[in-house]
């Protein structure tokens, strides 16, 4: 199979998985402010926690994040799980600005430290496939990643690490 159509193909099963987030992951119980990891002294995580207070998966926005592309970081695990849809969705409708958002994704799904392995267990089954799906269609596409061959094997090492993490690892080969 020629690498345009495998990428063609990684496209259109990524924009499926996409459609599909509103089946995959509840919108209620919303876990709102307490979605946030508790710190003292810690103005960046009350204004992400004021930021989410409230606010439904579907309902948060990129400008409504304040543009917070370390925001997954400052989440317990219920919140990850129930906010990842939202930075699924950002960043497929915003690629250009929400590189980095991307980039935090993928480090946590490559993450096997503190809170990430109970965040993992927190997926189902679909959950993980709509996430592999969408690290595949940002990171392994070359056009995505750059031109930079060193930037690639950076990205394609935490690509191994998430799928490794997400269940994948040996049912499907990276390029």
């Amino acid at each position: 199979m020629s690498w345009r159509r495998k990428e063609l193909e990684t496209e259109k099963t990524a924009q499926t998985v996409i459609d599909d987030l509103d089946k995959l992951f509840p919108v209620y119980p919303c876990p709102g402010s307490s979605a946030v990891v508790p710190f003292l002294g810690d103005d960046e995580r009350t204004v992400a926690a004021e930021g989410l207070a409230g606010k439904t998966w579907p309902q948060l926005s990129w400008d409504a994040m304040r543009k917070d592309w370390e925001l997954p970081f400052c989440l317990t695990p219920e919140g990850f799980v129930y906010y990842l849809p939202a930075f699924i969705r950002m960043c497929r409708h915003e690629p250009d600005s929400t590189e980095l958002l991307s980039g935090t994704l993928l480090s946590c799904f490559g993450r096997q430290d503190g809170e990430w392995p109970a965040v993992l267990a927190r997926l189902n089954e679909g959950q993980r496939h709509c996430a592999y799906e969408f690290l595949k269609s940002r990171f392994i596409q070359p056009a995505r990643v750059g031109t930079s061959e060193v930037a690639f094997c950076s990205w394609r090492r935490e690509m191994e690490e998430a799928q490794r993490a997400l269940g994948f690892e040996g049912l499907e080969e990276l390029p």
